[in-house]
C-alpha cells in the first residue's frame, strides 16, 4: 500500500473498496485483468461476501504464483486481447495497475 500512500492516498484500501459501492453483484463473479499474482482479485474478494475471484494475466509465473496463493480463484493464463468468457459473465472486471505495462 506504500505506492498508493505516496500518491497522496490516506487510506488506499477504503478509497479502493469504495469503487465497487456503487456496483450490484448479481452474478457473484469479479475479474481481475492483468492480476499478476492475484493479490487485488483476493483484495477486492475478501472485501465481498460470497464473490468468485477470476484473473488474467499474460505471465505464466504469475499466474502459477496466484493459482498457489489462492486456489479457490480462477486465474489463467491470457493474451490480453480477448477474455476468454461469454459476454457478461462478471458483475465487474477491474484493471488495476495494467496501463504502465502497455
Amino acid at each position: 500500500w506504500g505506492l498508493y500512500k505516496e500518491c497522496g492516498y490516506k487510506d488506499p484500501e477504503a478509497t479502493l473498496r469504495s469503487m465497487l459501492d456503487p456496483i450490484s453483484f448479481e452474478k457473484k463473479r469479479l475479474l481481475d485483468y492483468g492480476c499478476d499474482k492475484g493479490l487485488m482479485t483476493d483484495f477486492f474478494c475478501s472485501s465481498l461476501e460470497g464473490i468468485e475471484g477470476y484473473g488474467i494475466d499474460i505471465n505464466d509465473d504469475a499466474i502459477k504464483h496466484a493459482q498457489k496463493l489462492f486456489p479457490t480463484m480462477t486465474f489463467e493464463v491470457g493474451d490480453g486481447i480477448t477474455i476468454p468468457y461469454p459476454d457478461k459473465h462478471f458483475d465487474c472486471v477491474i484493471v488495476i495497475a495494467t496501463i504502465k505495462h502497455v
